[in-house]
């Protein structure tokens, strides 16, 4: 019953409300969704070309691991182009104890200034420019 009624509600709403799923990579990922309820970057928060990067690299690894038995994709290497280094086409990935470092920093950096710009003053401000010093795994 209540499946059905998901169904109905899902089809009545007008599709000007309903949100597409997020796409691309990276912070621009999330960033799409976020404006919506107008919590995207302001323009004296950019995220770090690094820091998107490394989020870019995240998602496409997580694509590679629950998509393809983990290997890595030409599109996956054309979305993170950075992953060109260490990867080609097809190639099992191999997330290294640096890899799973900086990944998890860089998602915890995000995911901390996301909610500071919800809870503004009341949150603690995230330095985007050292987002690596958020990891956590200790070395």
């Amino acid at each position: 019953m209540a499946d059905a009624f998901v169904k109905v509600m899902i089809e009545q709403l007008p599709k000007k409300a309903r949100q597409p799923r997020p796409a691309g990579a990276g912070s621009q990922r999330w960033e799409e969704a976020l404006r919506h309820i107008r919590l995207h970057a302001p323009d004296a928060r950019p995220i770090p070309d690094d820091l998107d990067e490394a989020l870019c690299e995240a998602v496409m690894i997580r694509n590679a691991l629950v998509h393809r038995a983990g290997r890595i994709s030409e599109d996956d290497l054309t979305t993170a182009p950075s992953l060109r280094v260490r990867y080609e086409d097809g190639q099992l990935i191999r997330v290294t104890r640096l890899d799973f470092r900086a990944y998890s920093a860089a998602i915890v950096a995000y995911g901390s200034e996301v909610i500071y710009r919800l809870m503004g003053s009341l949150a603690t401000p995230v330095d985007l420019s050292a987002w690596r010093g958020y990891a956590a795994l200790n070395t």
